[in-house]
């Protein structure tokens, strides 16, 4: 624990606020987590009965039928859980930046961090490696964080290669939250054989959570507000959930981290956009200007038509004065 942390507490005490003492979870050796996560990143994907359950539970979300959280456990072999969770602890503060409803870079007309939130996020990477663990101190495993994440990343997307995806590494401290949201949110993609940009929608989000022994006391829980059922994180837990539901994560109230992975799986909307809009804009203006060019036509025609009469009724007139002048 550094300083800062025992400063916080003091000051907990003083204001006679609840200070949570929290204990270290057991975890495998670390040469054993790390020598599986390093042979599992050579081809990272999670369990096969994670990835069937998980495959059943999307197939019913498209079709509309569950509106539940539902938890997949032991998403990953258990040794390569924890030398990610080595990883993640390991990974420099100065990779984790935290992101704000003022900061967020995501679009707000999209609905991106248009909701009040205070979390890091991060790859693992920095500019100064360190030898040592900035959480425990513990010599930093010789798996990188960034790889680590990297390869979770790829796990939680080969569940569906074909399928556009989104997933980032958090980290929440105390006092890290988010308001209640629905999650809600498009993004434009390209469409590598067309080149078109083609909007999509969340449809289903996921959360992977790496932080043991976690207990309600401490915050962090989701809350999903549609069921009121609260979820407490588990270690090695797949959580995911049909776009859109009502939930909210509750403010940490504990110096221990909590790691996760979140994110989510998209799918084309009906409307095109970008690039397929300006190529629909020049349709309805080659569908406008046929009309108009063949109005102007029938115009003409008219006015060709009346001069016409009007030349033959002339010419009437002119033979009947002929006629009467003979009689």
């Amino acid at each position: 624990m550094d300083s800062g942390d025992i400063w916080a507490r003091m000051f907990q005490r003083a204001r006679g606020e609840e200070v949570l003492t929290t204990h270290k979870p057991a975890s495998v050796p670390s040469h054993t987590a790390d020598k599986a996560l390093a042979c599992w990143l050579e081809n990272p994907c999670p369990n096969e009965n994670s990835a069937r359950k998980f495959h059943s539970y999307l197939e019913l979300a498209r079709k509309g039928q569950p509106g539940a959280v539902i938890k997949v456990e032991r998403f990953l072999p258990p040794n390569v859980a924890e030398g990610i969770l080595n990883a993640f602890e390991a990974a420099p503060r100065e990779s984790w930046t935290v992101a704000k409803a003022q900061n967020d870079v995501g679009k707000k007309e999209d609905g991106a961090g248009s909701v009040s939130h205070k979390y890091a996020v991060g790859d693992g990477s920095a500019p100064v490696m360190r030898t040592e663990c900035c959480v425990t101190g513990k010599s930093a495993p010789r798996t990188s964080p960034a790889a680590a994440i990297s390869g979770l990343q790829q796990a939680i997307q080969s569940l569906f290669p074909k399928t556009e995806g989104a997933f980032q590494a958090g980290r929440y401290t105390r006092g890290c939250f988010i308001a209640p949201h629905d999650d809600v949110a498009f993004k434009d993609v390209e469409d590598v054989r067309t080149g078109c940009i083609v909007r999509h929608e969340r449809e289903v989000a996921v959360i992977y959570y790496l932080t043991k022994d976690w207990d309600a006391d401490y915050g962090g829980c989701f809350v999903d507000l549609e069921s009121g059922i609260e979820h407490v994180p588990q270690f090695n837990t797949l959580f995911a959930f049909k776009v859109p539901l009502l939930h909210e994560v509750t403010p940490l109230r504990t110096d221990r981290n909590r790691f996760s992975m979140f994110g989510w799986f998209y799918k084309p909307v009906d409307e095109p956009s970008s690039s397929l809009d300006n190529a629909v804009q020049q349709k309805e203006k080659v569908k406008v200007t046929k009309p108009c060019q063949a109005r102007d036509s029938a115009h003409k025609q008219v006015k060709h038509h009346s001069l016409r009469l009007q030349n033959i009724n002339t010419k009437k007139r002119l033979k009947s004065k002929r006629k009467g002048s003979r009689k």
